[in-house]
C-alpha cells in the first residue's frame, strides 16, 4: 500500500533489482578490474545500467511488467549498486586488504615500519590466501582460501553499510531543499526521466534513433576491433597533441588527448551552456598553467601546480554557496528534531529520524576507524572533508550535470596530509586514512536524492 502519499513499490522491482546488482557486479568485475578495459562506472550514468533500463522499459512496454515508478527503483539501485562495484570503490578495496603482506621484503622492512600499525582484523595476513589471490588458479569458496577473507569482509560491509546509511539521512535532510526549495535541474537524471515516460517521443522520434546507431555502431565497431585486430576501426581516441610539441616549454602541456566520443557529445547537450565555457577555459588555463611553470621555472616546486588543491577549493566554495542558499531549511530541520513539522509527513524520513541515524551512523564508523587506529580528532576532520567532497560533488551534478569528472588528487587523503603533514598526523592515523580511500563521489546520493525518494 502506498504510505505519505508515495508510490507503492513492487516486490517483485526490488527482488529483480537485487539479483541485477549481483550480475551487474559480476560483470562491472570483469570489465574493469580483469580486462581492465572499459570503465563504465566512472560516468554520471553509467552506460550499463541504462543500456539495462532500456532493456527493461522495452520489456515492460512489451509484456506489461513494470510501472515508470518501479523502472526508476530498479535504475536507482542498480546505479548506486554500479559506484560501489566499481572501478574506484569496493575493488580497490579488495587490492589493498593483502597488498602489504604480499609486498613485504627485507629490502623495503615493512615489517618493521608498517607492520606494527596495521589493523589485522581488517586485513588478510594469511600466507597462503595472500598468494593465492595474487596467483590464482583456487575456488574462492575453498575452505583454505575463504575463512581467512570472511572476517575482513564482514567489517568493511559493515563500514560500507555504514557510509551508504550517513548518505540515506544526508539525502533525506537536504532533498527537499533541492528537489522543492530551489527545483534543481538534476540534467543527468533527465536521461532515465524520458527514457521511461509513457509520453517519450524518443521511441518514436527518427532522429534520435539514426544519432544513436551512429554512435553505437562506432563504438561497437571499436570493441570489436580491441579483440579482433582484424576488424576496422573509426579513429575516434587516437591523436594527442602531445606528440606534436616536443620542445619546451609546450611539451609541459602533458597529455593532451583529441578525442570523439559520441555518448558524451550527446551527454553534452545536457549541460549549461555556461557550464561547457567553463570546463573548456579552465582545461585551457590548466595547460596554460603548466607551460608558464615551466617557462619560470615554477614547475619545479613539489607539487605544481596543485590541481589537487584548486579542485579541491572550487569544491568547498561551491558547497559554502549551496549552504548559505539552504541556511533557512536547515534550520526548518533543527526545529523539525524538537518539533515535527506539518509538512514532514510528505518526506520519506523524518527529520529527526535522520539527524538520529546520522548520530548512530557517525559514532559507529568513529568506533571501528578508532580501532583501526584513526585518532577521533582525525576522524572528525576526515568525516567532514569526505563528506564535503561528496555533497560538493552532488551538488554539482544536481545542478550542472556534468556526464564526468577528474577529481583524482581531491581526496580526504591527500588534503589531510597537505594540510597538517606526515609528522603530525603519525603512523597510526596515515595507516588507517590509507585504508578508507573509498572515492566519496561515487556514491551518487545526488541521484538517489532526484529518483528514490521521488513521489
Amino acid at each position: 500500500m502506498k504510505k505519505r502519499g508515495y508510490h507503492r513499490v513492487d516486490k517483485y522491482a526490488v527482488l529483480l533489482s537485487v539479483v541485477l546488482i549481483g550480475a551487474n557486479a559480476y560483470f562491472v568485475a570483469y570489465v574493469e578490474m580483469l580486462w581492465h578495459v572499459t570503465h563504465m562506472t566512472i560516468l554520471a550514468a553509467p552506460m550499463n545500467v541504462i543500456f539495462a533500463l532500456l532493456v527493461l522499459t522495452w520489456l515492460s512496454k512489451c509484456f506489461k511488467l513494470f510501472d515508470r515508478e518501479n523502472l526508476l527503483i530498479i535504475y536507482s539501485m542498480l546505479a548506486v549498486g554500479s559506484a560501489f562495484s566499481g572501478h574506484d570503490c569496493l575493488p580497490r578495496l579488495m587490492g589493498l586488504m593483502p597488498y602489504a603482506f604480499r609486498f613485504a621484503s627485507p629490502e623495503n622492512d615493512w615489517e618493521a615500519l608498517l607492520f606494527p600499525y596495521l589493523p589485522r582484523w581488517l586485513l588478510v595476513d594469511d600466507p597462503r590466501a595472500v598468494r593465492d589471490f595474487y596467483e590464482g588458479g583456487v575456488n574462492f569458496l575453498s575452505r583454505e582460501y575463504l575463512i581467512p577473507w570472511l572476517k575482513p569482509i564482514f567489517i568493511w560491509t559493515v563500514i560500507v553499510f555504514l557510509l551508504l546509511f550517513i548518505f540515506l539521512c544526508l539525502t533525506a535532510i537536504i532533498r527537499r531543499q533541492w528537489v522543492q526549495n530551489e527545483r534543481l535541474s538534476y540534467p543527468i537524471v533527465q536521461i532515465p526521466l524520458e527514457i521511461t515516460s509513457p509520453s517519450s517521443i524518443i521511441w518514436r522520434r527518427r532522429l534520435f534513433w539514426i544519432g544513436f546507431c551512429i554512435a553505437a555502431s562506432i563504438d561497437l565497431l571499436n570493441g570489436l576491433h580491441f579483440y579482433y585486430p582484424i576488424l576496422p576501426e573509426i579513429p575516434v581516441k587516437r591523436y594527442n597533441l602531445i606528440n606534436y610539441f616536443t620542445r619546451k616549454p609546450f611539451n609541459a602541456i602533458g597529455s593532451t588527448p583529441i578525442r570523439f566520443q559520441p555518448y558524451l557529445i550527446g551527454l553534452g547537450f545536457l549541460i549549461p551552456l555556461d557550464l561547457s565555457f567553463s570546463v573548456t577555459f579552465f582545461y585551457l588555463f590548466q595547460k596554460f598553467q603548466r607551460v608558464f611553470g615551466s617557462m619560470s621555472g615554477l614547475s619545479s616546486v613539489p607539487g605544481y601546480p596543485f590541481l589537487g588543491e584548486q579542485g579541491a577549493g572550487a569544491l568547498f566554495a561551491l558547497l559554502l554557496v549551496a549552504f548559505w542558499r539552504s541556511r533557512h531549511h536547515l534550520r526548518s530541520v533543527i526545529r523539525g528534531i524538537l518539533t515535527p513539522n506539518e509538512w514532514e509527513g510528505e518526506e520519506p524520513i523524518r527529520y529527526r529520524t535522520a539527524v538520529f541515524g546520522l548520530i548512530f551512523s557517525v559514532s559507529a564508523l568513529s568506533f571501528i576507524l578508532h580501532r583501526a587506529g584513526m585518532s577521533y580528532w582525525v576522524f572528525v576532520v576526515y568525516l567532514f572533508v569526505y563528506l564535503s567532497i561528496a555533497t560538493g560533488v552532488s551538488r554539482m551534478r544536481a545542478e550542472l550535470g556534468p556526464p564526468l569528472h577528474a577529481i583524482g588528487y581531491v581526496t580526504p587523503q591527500y588534503l589531510l596530509v597537505g594540510i597538517f603533514g606526515t609528522k603530525r598526523l603519525r603512523p597510526n592515523n596515515l595507516t588507517a586514512v590509507s585504508y578508507t580511500h573509498l572515492r566519496a563521489h561515487e556514491t551518487r546520493h545526488d541521484l538517489v536524492c532526484r529518483l528514490l525518494l521521488e513521489k
